[in-house]
């Protein structure tokens, strides 16, 4: 009985001992899965929360912004000369207001998922609009001068820009940071040409044009035309398309005539004579191309953010197929594992060592 009771431990000792000599490559399988899986599976997350960020926030944002852009410029006009009113102003503002509350909305739903630069970046912009109805009532009591109305919705834009340029260079998808980044561009050459639009209709409506002003105009003028050359080589498409169509419209052909007239101008005082366009032609060319660029930024922020959405799912979704395929490889691998030791020791070794023990104790 002392020897069979020996037989059976030796037997159970030497089962364990192979069964886990054959489990370690299936544990350390299991184990590659894990940090693997979580790995892919957050990568995969953080590029649909990332383009899910872009769609929802910055395409509503654009519309908010691209009408803080003509209120600024109506502003500094109503500030140059009060006899302007403040009638298309009011509107303009509730306009703004109509925008900027959709991408707030939009912001509250996505921003919890979004990486924490995106919500930096926003936390800075909506900073700026804190500050807007302070800005606005000033205007209303002419206590606040041109120059700062200029700087402020300058500065409420570039943060817009830097978040939207933020958005676009982290996104994972390589294709997509591209296309958003040149959304980014054609935003920021869309503020530069409001910029010196605005410049232009304080000028036309006070009767001034100083030399500081005429040449941050110049300026403005060249950084924008260049901004959308180098850019338009690297949009999308159908984008690409529709902004060689924008340069053949008579809009976009008369607003670079009477910019150039600008241009060779110079500054003047007390009216001058001969300018090249009227407050009110100079407003409504410069709107119809401002409008014309601002469909352009949505258009490509839309398709690049669809695509690198699109992208991310089907990445989270094949991470996801792929790490239940590798778990159900490694419980395979185990369970096989298990028989394989179970039988190498009952079938195989136990035999012989009973055969050798028979042969022993004869």
């Amino acid at each position: 009985m002392k020897i069979r009771s020996e037989n059976r431990k030796a037997q159970r000792s030497i089962a364990g001992r192979l069964t886990g000599a054959v489990l370690i490559p299936s544990v350390v399988l299991l184990v590659m899965w894990l940090a693997v899986s979580a790995y892919l599976l957050y990568d995969g997350f953080y590029a649909r929360a990332v383009a899910s960020s872009v769609r929802q926030v910055s395409i509503p944002a654009v519309n908010g912004l691209a009408s803080a852009q003509r209120e600024r410029q109506l502003s500094m006009a109503y500030l140059g000369q009060p006899s302007v009113g403040l009638d298309g102003l009011h509107a303009q503002e509730k306009q703004t207001d109509d925008g900027l509350a959709a991408m707030k909305i939009a912001a509250t739903a996505t921003l919890g998922n979004a990486p924490q630069a995106i919500v930096n970046g926003f936390n800075a912009v909506n900073g700026y609009l804190n500050q807007l109805p302070g800005i606005r009532a000033q205007v209303d009591a002419r206590t606040i001068g041109v120059n700062q109305v200029y700087t402020f919705y300058n500065s409420l834009l570039d943060s817009a820009t830097n978040l939207f340029d933020t958005q676009a260079r982290i996104v994972p998808d390589v294709n997509a940071a591209q296309g958003g980044i040149e959304a980014t561009s054609l935003f920021r050459a869309t503020d530069e040409e409001s910029r010196a639009s605005s410049l232009i209709s304080t000028a036309l409506v006070t009767g001034n044009l100083s030399a500081q002003d005429h040449l941050a105009f110049v300026s403005l003028v060249g950084a924008y035309h260049g901004e959308l050359g180098k850019t338009v080589s690297f949009l999308e498409p159908d984008v690409a398309s529709a902004y060689q169509q924008l340069q053949t419209t008579s809009a976009w052909q008369n607003l670079v005539t009477v910019e150039n007239g600008f241009i060779e101008r110079g500054a003047w005082s007390h009216g001058g004579s001969a300018l090249p366009s009227t407050a009110g032609d100079w407003e409504t060319l410069t709107n119809q191309v401002a409008a014309q660029l601002t469909k352009l930024s949505k258009q490509q922020a839309d398709e690049v953010s669809a695509q690198a959405l699109s992208n991310g799912n089907s990445t989270f979704v094949g991470v996801a197929v792929g790490s239940l395929i590798a778990l159900l490889a490694a419980i395979a691998a185990i369970v096989v594992a298990r028989r394989v030791s179970r039988t190498l020791v009952d079938r195989t070794l136990v035999t012989r060592l009973a055969r050798l023990r028979d042969e022993a104790l004869e």
